[in-house]
């Protein structure tokens, strides 16, 4: 059988961007993006947001339990959460709010108060990256939508844990007897003898 434990990541970026998101964006406008049929809110004040990569930042640490001969192999992922977030486009509106949204919420990220906001998630934030302004024209009405971006990055331990057959105890070795030969071509100072041995598991 085999077993793994990884954080839900999508949970916990989930809750940590429909929380702190500022100026504030409701909770229910807050989506994991890769995911089908996506009803987007029509006021574009919303927030997307996918995991897009992960990285391997050490060795592989393995552990062998030789009671339960299970094998863990545990890992630390660098993994990067693309973050999108929008504003009202509608006439006489900026981009403003888009960006200020981004910013703030990589500040937070990058805080000690933002760490300790994934406490016990199993993520723990790195860094975030610089917020950008990535508004694009929006080929339904030909205007621009309002959006920033930014990349917050953060790593996890993931283990994986599988069934290894092996010993469940050191083998002990029992000497049963020791039977001389007798070797006349070998000369007195040599004496060969047949050792019988046998192992307990």
């Amino acid at each position: 059988m085999t077993t793994q434990n990884y954080p839900n990541v999508i949970a916990v970026f989930y809750n940590f961007l429909s929380k702190n998101l500022y100026p504030s964006v409701d909770s229910q406008s807050v989506f994991y993006g890769n995911q089908n049929n996506i009803t987007l809110p029509e006021n574009n004040d919303y927030c997307i947001f996918y995991l897009n990569g992960s990285t391997k930042t050490a060795t592989t640490i393995e552990n062998y339990n030789a009671e339960k001969e299970q094998l863990t192999l545990t890992g630390k992922l660098d993994i990067t959460c693309h973050v999108d977030v929008y504003c009202s486009s509608q006439n006489g509106d900026t981009n403003l709010t888009a960006l200020q949204r981004a910013q703030n919420i990589a500040m937070l990220f990058k805080s000690v108060y933002g760490v300790s906001l994934f406490k016990n998630t199993g993520v723990t934030p790195l860094y975030a990256e610089e917020a950008q302004d990535t508004s694009l024209p929006n080929s339904d009405s030909g205007n621009y939508l309002f959006r920033a971006s930014v990349n917050l990055h953060a790593y996890i331990n993931h283990s994986l844990t599988v069934d290894v057959e092996g010993f469940n105890h050191a083998p002990q070795i029992v000497l049963n007897s020791i039977l001389p030969v007798s070797d006349v071509s070998a000369g007195d100072d040599l004496h060969i003898a047949n050792v019988d041995v046998k192992i307990k598991v």
